[in-house]
C-alpha cells in the first residue's frame, strides 16, 4: 500500500488544466504514434513535452498526397527543429529528440486551447538561446537529470 494522506481540498471537479501561454518553447518528443486521420489519411501523432513548463501538447502530422507541399513543409520543419536526418520516416527514431515549437491558442468547443502552430527552425532556436541537440550531446546540459519530465 502507498502511504498517502489524501487531502480533499486539493481536488477540483473542474477537469481543465491551466492554459499554456502563447509563445515559443523548447520541446522534447515523448512519443510518436501512427494512426489514420478522420479523412482516412496516414498520420503521425507526436506527444510533445514543453520543457519550460509542465505541459504536454500533441501535434498531428497528416500525410496528404493532395497537398504534398504542405506535408513536405511540415516534415522539413520537424527534421530541422529536432535535428532529425532528412527523410527519416521511422517515428521511433524521433522519440527523445529536442527542438522548439511556437504555441498559439485556438477556440475549441467555445474555450481557448493551446496548440502547436509549427516547429521552430534551428536558427530561430539559437536566436532565442534555446539549447540545441548539439549542446546536449556535448554535455552542456543533461535533460534527463536537470528537468522534470
Amino acid at each position: 500500500m502507498i502511504p498517502w494522506d489524501y487531502d480533499d481540498s486539493q481536488y477540483s471537479k473542474d477537469d481543465t488544466f491551466p492554459l499554456v501561454p502563447e509563445g515559443e518553447y523548447p520541446v522534447k518528443i515523448l512519443e510518436v504514434k501512427y494512426q489514420e486521420s478522420q479523412t482516412k489519411k496516414d498520420m503521425y501523432v507526436l506527444k510533445v513535452k514543453l520543457l519550460d513548463l509542465s505541459g504536454i501538447l500533441f501535434y498531428y502530422l497528416v500525410f496528404d498526397p493532395e497537398n504534398s507541399g504542405m506535408t513536405h513543409q511540415n516534415l522539413g520543419r520537424i527534421y530541422d527543429s529536432f535535428d532529425i536526418p532528412k527523410g527519416e520516416m521511422d517515428g521511433n527514431q524521433w522519440v527523445g529528440k529536442v527542438g522548439a515549437a511556437k504555441v498559439e491558442h485556438e477556440e475549441y468547443k467555445g474555450k481557448p486551447q493551446a496548440r502547436i502552430a509549427r516547429f521552430l527552425t534551428r536558427e530561430r532556436q539559437e536566436e532565442l538561446g534555446f539549447l540545441t541537440p548539439r549542446d546536449i550531446e556535448e554535455g552542456v546540459f543533461d535533460l534527463d537529470d536537470d528537468l522534470p519530465l
